[in-house]
């Protein structure tokens, strides 16, 4: 299972690159410009990896990534707030909540709900990279 915890901070799409050496995941500088990480500072970083692609997947991924100014690629939001939407309860957080992934991956935390759930809910929060959605059908 995995623990995504309430203060996490950002949700990207990036490749793992070669450089120097050494392997590096970009970071895309608008975390930086929006003051989400620091430079100098130290993260805890969570790595998913992706399906293999098929031409329909590959398609989904086009329409639901989009590159930024610095190369790496960063999840649209597929939801606004008010949406209602069925999601499947894939996780727990370290809060509680249910974590469900939409559209590509975009996070969705659900609070009251557990793995396997599958309620109706409603969006009553969107971030850049994360909505907070609230159970219709308890």
């Amino acid at each position: 299972m995995v623990d995504i915890p309430e203060s996490l901070r950002s949700v990207y799409t990036t490749e793992l690159r070669e450089h120097d050496g050494r392997y590096v995941l970009e970071v895309p500088k608008r975390e930086v410009e929006d003051g989400v990480v620091s430079v100098g500072a130290v993260y805890r970083v969570g790595v998913l990896s992706t399906r293999t692609a098929t031409t329909n997947d590959a398609s989904l991924d086009k329409e639901m990534t989009q590159r930024s100014s610095d190369g790496t690629q960063e999840v649209a939001q597929p939801v606004k707030e008010g949406d209602r939407l069925v999601v499947t309860i894939e996780h727990t957080g370290s809060q509680g909540d249910g974590i469900a992934k939409i559209d590509g991956g975009f996070v969705v935390v659900v609070p009251s709900t557990e793995p396997g759930d599958q309620p109706l809910i409603e969006i009553t929060r969107v971030k850049r990279t994360v909505a907070f959605g609230t159970p219709l059908d308890r």
